[in-house]
């Protein structure tokens, strides 16, 4: 599946024993207003590891289906964001790099921060081509110098020039809509009740 804007997701991280989905989460770190991006387990996968990909505003897109495509600005917002007159139009829970390189969620105001989407370093990637579920990528600070850094579970995530964390995005379980033309593998078999995607 491509990743479309609006499209709700887990970011996930920590391919170090092979798993094509990461081993670890990335959530905020409180579900008051406000948070400190941090590292989780991947059984976590609480409703705080659930993140918003939204266009930044002056951007031009030709349908609101289009995809995310590699060298984007995007706009990460918590799932559970909450819209007051007073953060903006964006919510009140919208990912931001602060001084000390950590990502911080708050109010979005009238143009929030963006992070850009890059391909791994040495990838073929073109840059007019779609990012799709399970995709690595790496995620970049706004003007693109410094990279997403994870360490241990629990640990703030940063942002360093020296970062080298890829990550994936994988769509939350039954938060996409089903399109024409959409291409789809159709799973049967669920004996194993820790499986979504049967046997």
């Amino acid at each position: 599946f491509p990743v479309k804007w609006n499209d709700y997701v887990t970011i996930n991280t920590d391919f170090s024993n092979g798993e094509n989905r990461g081993r670890k989460l990335l959530t905020v770190s409180t579900g008051a207003a406000g948070g400190i991006l941090q590292v989780a387990r991947k059984e976590t996968n609480s409703q705080f590891s659930s993140f918003q990909l939204r266009r930044p505003s002056e951007m031009i897109v030709t349908d609101d289906d289009e995809c995310i495509k590699w060298n984007d600005d995007v706009i990460i917002s918590s799932k559970y964001n909450h819209v007051g007159e007073a953060c903006g139009p964006f919510g009140c829970r919208v990912g931001k790099e602060t001084s000390d390189s950590r990502v911080e969620f708050s109010a979005g105001g009238s143009t929030p921060y963006t992070f850009k989407i890059l391909p791994p370093v040495g990838s073929s990637k073109s840059q007019s081509s779609c990012i799709h579920v399970n995709d690595r990528f790496r995620l970049a600070s706004s003007g693109g110098a410094n990279f997403l850094s994870i360490d241990n579970i629990g640990s703030d995530v940063t942002f360093l020039n020296t970062g080298t964390t890829l990550a994936t995005f994988r769509h939350i379980h039954g938060s996409r809509v089903l399109k024409w033309r959409d291409h789809i593998v159709i799973n049967t078999g669920f004996n194993d009740t820790n499986s979504l995607y049967g046997d």
